[in-house]
């Protein structure tokens, strides 16, 4: 007999393509905590290139560039108002286009664009770079990162510790940046510091992404288009089907009427059409999310009037060297790294919200440490000793409530979790640029730094405040056994 044609031959080994043409075979991909680790070391790098060093460096620029400090901090806070702006919106093609593009395109670009930097002579030149560094920012940041570590792991079971591990990143950077900034600007100029880590950067960053960060192909938060494409093209087909079975029912006579056999497999047939229902839509912003909110903006709103105006109160109102500051400044974010890596396993276990209330009283403590009373009148405090205990308490507390913060948005579904987690350093950004503001205006008009340390310790009191109230509102009823499910998909698995 002849063999069977060619066309049907390529056909019939067409059918066992994958369903995604760019989907690597499983055992070509790094396990998932190597994910989790790349991942953090990727974010390590790329926010201190775009944020930690214009951050740190912002005494010595404003000297070198003769400027006042509200206008030093307004490319930090157009660097937040732009991902704050553009957050939604790139959240939701996060979600459609996934974070393999969105990485490689950003981390590129911020590769190419951070050596801009050290050659900034004006105000206008910073307040472009720091625009283009938001956008960089924006589509390879913290959001991109949590979705290409949970695509990694099957469940939520892990999420607490990954998500602690990634977020420490940030905190090692934010420990070994500061040191190294202050020490080259201190020997070399602070343009000589910026451009070195700038080609750090570059060199290791790159490589890690296009090799590691890759969405698993198991994930199924987002077809890929060839599988929507046949997904279309069978609906279309089954909904012609019904059609012309339709058009032959209504050409044929009545059938008699149905015996008892045929009744319970009609029942039997319907059941199974009824389990087989997809689950209801997870919603993007569930009620129980909102407290999380409020506590992030409040936590934000303190995190960024420490981490934009800490140095310049250290070095130009307490009168500590600029090296010597920035070594507090390592040491906060050091404590900020092993309170994260802590923070992760007691997540796995105990209730989010009431750790979130207790990290957000350490915060409430530590922010009155920079503030010396005395009667009725009270100042910036004059002591090294209430400043190293500040650095102590208050690296726990906004470690622990970014990680808590952060943990707990899987929890209320992985459908929309680019949307949500974007929703979240919306108001991040927003409520850090809006204190950081008003830290430099209250500086800039009164002299001094203490009104805004009040603001700042106001805040942890909101923290507080939002997190008992999503324990006792939802995470309590929960556990007492009434039902308030966030994620709807698990309510009908759960049945």
């Amino acid at each position: 007999m002849s063999s069977p044609p060619p066309r049907r031959r390529c056909r019939q080994h067409s059918s066992a393509l994958p369903d995604s043409i760019d989907a690597a075979s499983p055992k070509k991909l790094p396990g998932k905590w190597a994910v989790v680790a790349a991942a953090s070391l990727v974010h390590a790098l790329h926010a201190t290139a775009v944020y930690m060093v214009p951050s740190t460096l912002l005494s010595p620029m404003r000297h070198a560039l003769g400027l006042s400090i509200a206008e030093i901090t307004r490319p930090l806070i157009a660097y937040r108002i732009v991902q704050a702006m553009l957050l939604l919106p790139a959240g939701i093609l996060l979600d459609i286009i996934g974070p393999q593009l969105y990485l490689r395109v950003a981390i590129t670009a911020a590769a190419l664009s951070a050596p801009l930097l050290p050659l900034a002579s004006s105000l206008s030149h910073l307040m472009t770079l720091q625009i283009f560094f938001a956008l960089s920012k924006l589509i390879g940041g913290l959001s991109t990162m949590l979705v290409v570590v949970a695509s990694a792991f099957p469940s939520d079971k892990g999420m607490g510790t990954a998500t602690s591990v990634l977020l420490s990143g940030y905190s090692l950077a934010g420990f070994i940046a500061p040191a190294v900034i202050g020490t080259l600007s201190q020997h070399y100029g602070w343009r000589a510091a910026s451009m070195l880590l700038s080609l750090v950067f570059a060199v290791f960053a790159v490589p890690l992404t296009f090799h590691f960060l890759r969405e698993h192909p198991s994930s199924t938060r987002r077809p890929s288009i060839l599988t929507l494409f046949k997904q279309l093209t069978t609906r279309f087909k089954f909904s012609t089907l019904l059609q012309s079975e339709k058009q032959q029912q209504t050409q044929q006579p009545s059938p008699p009427p149905p015996n008892a056999a045929s009744i319970s497999l009609a029942q039997t047939s319907q059941s199974q059409s009824t389990a087989a229902t997809p689950p209801p839509k997870e919603p993007l912003l569930p009620a129980p999310y909102l407290p999380v909110a409020v506590a992030v903006f409040a936590f934000s709103f303190s995190m960024h009037i420490v981490f934009d105006h800490l140095l310049v109160f250290l070095s130009e109102d307490f009168g500590m060297p600029f090296d010597r500051a920035t070594y507090f400044m390592s040491a906060l974010n050091l404590i900020s790294l092993c309170t994260k890596l802590a923070v992760g396993p007691l997540a796995d276990r105990l209730n989010k919200s009431l750790l979130m209330a207790g990290f957000g009283s350490v915060g409430a403590v530590a922010s009155m440490l920079l503030l010396d009373f005395s009667a009725l009148t009270f100042q910036t405090t004059t002591s090294v000793h209430h400043v190293m205990s500040f650095i102590l308490l208050y690296s726990v507390a906004y470690a622990a409530v970014f990680s808590l913060t952060t943990a707990v948005l899987p929890e209320f579904g992985k459908s929309k979790l680019g949307f949500r987690s974007n929703f979240s350093l919306m108001i991040l950004f927003a409520s850090g640029s809006l204190g950081s503001y008003i830290a430099a205006a209250l500086r800039s008009a009164t002299g001094t730094y203490k009104w805004a340390f009040v603001w700042n310790a106001f805040s942890w009191l909101i923290v507080v405040a939002a997190a008992l109230a999503k324990y006792v509102l939802y995470d309590r009823k929960k556990s007492n056994g009434v039902e308030h499910t966030t994620n709807p998909a698990a309510k009908v698995r759960s049945q």
